[in-house]
This record gives structure tokens, C-alpha cells and sequence, in this order.
């Protein structure tokens, strides 16, 4: 873990966000049981959060659709650990998560997309933080905000509402709005809408034990 704690410290300092990947198809037969693969997330999680990264995304595995033996690595089941992921907080912040899949996959709505967001989310990260910090927002106060997109066949946003209502209808809202709708994501075989939890950590606010 230390290596990665350099990676990241470098990477803030760059004024980078990194993309932390907890598996990869072939190694997780590694572990014993389902059991182990929680303990992992939520070792993983707690060690992320309990440092104050501000400039993390959270890849709960690459490809979930190719070559996993536990269960609760594969589609059906994979949203438990993002889940998982999602439930672990301090002081009100919690990360972004997903996962990937191999190719395109179709689905109707649901609460995450089958397909690659975090790179799309990645790349908007700084205007995320841009809204925060211009009508200086903090929002530890506001609790968990979430994007609900709409996408079409070739990626494009077809709607995008900022959650809850209340800071929707805000200034802060149609900031976020308006880089929800020039987001650009993967290609899909048919328009999917998903939501996505959004915390946003203001690099002006102080890391406790950093």
C-alpha cells in the first residue's frame, strides 16, 4: 500500500484524479471466499477514505463480465460491492465507484450503467469541482447529491437532472447540469439511464492526518 500512497500523493499533487482498480480477471481466485472479497472492498475503501483522498474514483473491477470465479465479481451480482463501496463514509464524503465491462452491453435503467463511466467522470472532475468551489458550496452540508443520466446509442447525454430536487432547481444544480450534459460516454446498443452518487472533495478543505 505504500506504493500506491505515493502514486496517489504524486498524482493529487499534480492535480491528477486516479482511477483505483481492487481486481483484475485471473487474480481473484486468490482469495477464499465471498466473504474475503468484502473484507477486501472494504479494507480498500476504509484505507482510501481513512487518508482524506480527495482525487480518487473507485474501479471495483475491470471487465466484470470476463473470466471471474466469485460470483459477486460478475454482472448480476457486482452492484453489492459497489453497494459496499458507496456505504462507507467520513465525515458525510463518500467516493465515486463503479465498474467495467468487456464490449458493449445493452440494459434498461438501473442505478449503474453497463459500461465504462469512470473515465467520462474523470475527465468532468475538475468542472464538478469548479461548481463547488465558484458559489463556494460545501457539501458536507448538502449530503449525497446524485446525476441521473440519460444516454443515447452513440453516448451522447439526452437529459441529465442534478438530485435532490432542492439542489437541482440551485445555482449549484445547473452547474452540475450543465457538465452532466457535456459528458461525453461510451457507444451503447440502446439508450440506458442510470444515476451516478456524487461527492465532490474541494481541494481547499484540510486532510486530517496529511
Amino acid at each position: 500500500m505504500a506504493r500506491l500512497q505515493r502514486i496517489l500523493d504524486k498524482a493529487d499533487e499534480l492535480g491528477m484524479v486516479a482511477i483505483v482498480g481492487y481486481f483484475y480477471f485471473g487474480q481473484d481466485q486468490r482469495l477464499k471466499d465471498e466473504a474475503a472479497v468484502r473484507r477486501a472492498v472494504l479494507n480498500a475503501t476504509n484505507w482510501i477514505l481513512d487518508r482524506r483522498y480527495r482525487n480518487v474514483l473507485v474501479e471495483v473491477n475491470n471487465e466484470c463480465n470476463i473470466a471471474y470465479d466469485h460470483d459477486i465479481l460478475k454482472p448480476p451480482r457486482v452492484t453489492e460491492l459497489i453497494q459496499l463501496v458507496q456505504n462507507q463514509s467520513r465525515d458525510g464524503r463518500r467516493l465515486l465507484v463503479s465498474t467495467s465491462f468487456g464490449g458493449t452491453t445493452s440494459g434498461g435503467q438501473r442505478d449503474h450503467p453497463d459500461t465504462p463511466i469512470t473515465s467520462a467522470v474523470a475527465k468532468q472532475s475538475g468542472d464538478i469541482r469548479r461548481c463547488f468551489a465558484a458559489l463556494e458550496v460545501d457539501e458536507a452540508s448538502l449530503g449525497e447529491i446524485s446525476m441521473r443520466f440519460e444516454i443515447g446509442v452513440g453516448g451522447a447525454v439526452k437529459s441529465v437532472a442534478v438530485l435532490p430536487a432542492a439542489v437541482g432547481a440551485s445555482p449549484l444544480g445547473t452547474c452540475l447540469a450543465k457538465v452532466g450534459r457535456n459528458t461525453r460516454f461510451a457507444p451503447q446498443a440502446k439508450s440506458i439511464a442510470f444515476r451516478i452518487p456524487l461527492t465532490v472533495q474541494l481541494r481547499h478543505q484540510a486532510r486530517d492526518g496529511r
